[in-house]
């Protein structure tokens, strides 16, 4: 529904966190899977956003809308991984699972994890391994590591 996708996209600068997260959650809902420009648009709150929850919905968002694959979307949901908040993190994790769910990208975004798998802190860490269990395949694990 195009007027949908532009009726939510229109709120996604609202100076209210609560009307961002709802506007990703109609867009999530109404932009067709595939959809690179809404994908983009939640990416930009995914760098930007200063509330948690926007991240947080801005991420399920790309995992719905992003093409398989999309490597500008593999890139902001690799990016958040490094987040200060741990939800934000877990929410990268998983969307970078369903960027490559049928192994298109995969060795964008496993690229795009190893180096945040010796990241000095833990918790970054912690959410690459997360993304990297949710994005290999059987023999992925040791290429991404070595």
């Amino acid at each position: 529904n195009v007027a949908a996708v532009a009726a939510a996209t229109g709120r996604l600068s609202d100076e209210s966190p609560e009307v961002r997260c709802e506007a990703l959650r109609a867009l999530a809902h109404c932009a067709m899977e595939g959809d690179a420009e809404s994908a983009a648009l939640a990416a930009v709150l995914v760098a930007e956003d200063e509330d948690v929850a926007a991240r947080v919905a801005a991420l399920a968002t790309i995992a719905v809308v992003a093409p398989q694959g999309d490597a500008p979307a593999i890139a902001a949901a690799a990016s958040a991984l490094e987040d200060d908040d741990h939800k934000v993190r877990k929410a990268a994790a998983e969307a970078l699972a369903a960027l490559v769910a049928h192994g298109v990208g995969r060795p964008i975004a496993l690229e795009a994890i190893a180096p945040r798998l010796t990241h000095g802190d833990w918790e970054v860490r912690a959410a690459a391994l997360l993304a990297l269990g949710g994005a290999a395949m059987p023999g992925d694990a040791l290429a991404a590591v070595s």
